[in-house]
């Protein structure tokens, strides 16, 4: 793994609201419409609700194929089966390769099989082609954490708050590196 390479994403990723994301079915005004009001809302019903809605729009490839496959593959990883959820999320990438989601699954699957490098390499797509994705980025960061790169995982960790403040998990685990790290450094 070359950091050059995380730290490039890390750096897109903490570009998030400069650029549009580039996935092949557009977020609408009404999906940036979505994360404005996630960033400035503070009523935690609200907030889940916003992000229902977000993370709704991202399984959406605008293709019933693709998105039957997702499904698919979203019950081979709850039926605790990664190489089937695997093989259903690559068809997904090969029929649709901007479809941003389909990567950020396939790297959920990869990281739940303890392959840490192909996950690490199609979150990295997955955040190319949406740097708003707040679930990929916390994925980046417990795959990174998982290379022992507890720094960097912190970056992707505080990344992902940044464009959504209300992931109280991610908060807490991004705290517990904060943790880690400063005793590390005494």
């Amino acid at each position: 793994m070359k950091t050059l390479t995380i730290l490039a994403l890390l750096a897109l990723a903490a570009c998030a609201t400069a650029e549009p994301p580039r996935q092949a079915v557009p977020m609408t005004a009404a999906v940036d419409a979505l994360f404005e009001r996630l960033r400035a809302t503070a009523s935690a019903e609200e907030a889940e609700a916003l992000q229902l809605a977000i993370l709704d729009a991202f399984q959406d490839s605008g293709r019933d194929d693709v998105d039957t496959l997702v499904g698919a593959g979203l019950a081979a990883v709850q039926e605790g089966q990664p190489i089937a959820a695997i093989a259903l999320f690559s068809e997904v990438v090969e029929r649709a390769p901007t479809f941003a989601e389909g990567w950020n699954l396939r790297g959920l699957a990869h990281f739940i099989n303890q392959d840490y490098a192909d996950a690490l390499e199609d979150l990295r797509r997955a955040l190319v082609l949406e740097p708003r994705h707040f679930g990929a980025l916390v994925g980046l960061g417990r795959t990174l954490e998982e290379l022992g790169h507890r720094d960097l995982a912190l970056e992707a960790l505080r990344a992902a708050l940044v464009i959504n403040p209300h992931l109280a998990e991610a908060r807490a685990y991004a705290d517990g590196l904060e943790e880690q790290l400063a005793g590390v450094a005494i």
